[in-house]
C-alpha cells in the first residue's frame, strides 16, 4: 500500500471488511484453470465507485479497452453499488506469464476519504484443460495417390543439327 496523500483522497489504507469471489457455474474456486472464464463478484463494505485490476486476463466490462483489458474501472456512477460483477477470461497456458492470477480491488465512497484497498491471489493449476485451448491435431499426412503430382517439366532448347 502506498502512505501517500493521493488527489483529494489522503493515503490508501488497508480494507479488511470487502471481499472478492470467483465462480464457475454458480460454484466458489480457489484455484484457476487456463482459459477459463470465471464469474468474479466483488463485495464491498459501503456503496463506492470500483478500480479492479487483475495480473493475467481479461474482464468482460472493461473500459480501458486495449490495452486496458485488465482493468475494471466504475468511478462516477450513480447510484453507486457495494457489489459489482464481471466476467475474467484467462489466457491458454502457453500464454500465462505466471502461476498465480492476482486481483487488486481500489475503492473510495467520496473525495475526501481515503481510497481503500484489498487483493486477492489465486493458484493456477497449468494441468486443467479447457476445450477452447487445446490445438486441433494436425491434418494427417495426404495418401501418396493425394499429393500432387509434379508438373512435367519443359523441353529443353537443344540446338537442331544442320541439314548435311
Amino acid at each position: 500500500l502506498s502512505t501517500t496523500r493521493l488527489s483529494l483522497h489522503g493515503a490508501p489504507v488497508s480494507d479488511t471488511e470487502s471481499s472478492l469471489s470467483v465462480q464457475l457455474d454458480g460454484e466458489a474456486v480457489t484455484t484457476l484453470c487456463p482459459g477459463q472464464t470465471y464469474n468474479l463478484t466483488i463485495s464491498l463494505s459501503y456503496t463506492c465507485g470500483i478500480l479492479a485490476t487483475t495480473s493475467i486476463g481479461t474482464f468482460s466490462n472493461t473500459q480501458g479497452g486495449e490495452p486496458c483489458n485488465n482493468r475494471f474501472a466504475i468511478s462516477q456512477s450513480k447510484p453507486r453499488h457495494n457489489s459489482y460483477t464481471t466476467n475474467l477470461t484467462l489466457p491458454c497456458s502457453q500464454d500465462m506469464p505466471d502461476d498465480e492470477v492476482e486481483i487488486q480491488v481500489t475503492t473510495s465512497d467520496h473525495k475526501d476519504s481515503p481510497f481503500r484497498q484489498f487483493s486477492a491471489t489465486f493458484p493456477v493449476d497449468a494441468e486443467c484443460t479447457v476445450d477452447a485451448c487445446v490445438a486441433d491435431p494436425p491434418p494427417s499426412p495426404a495418401a501418396p495417390e493425394d499429393q500432387p503430382h509434379p508438373a512435367p517439366a519443359p523441353p529443353e532448347d537443344k540446338p537442331h543439327p544442320a541439314p548435311a
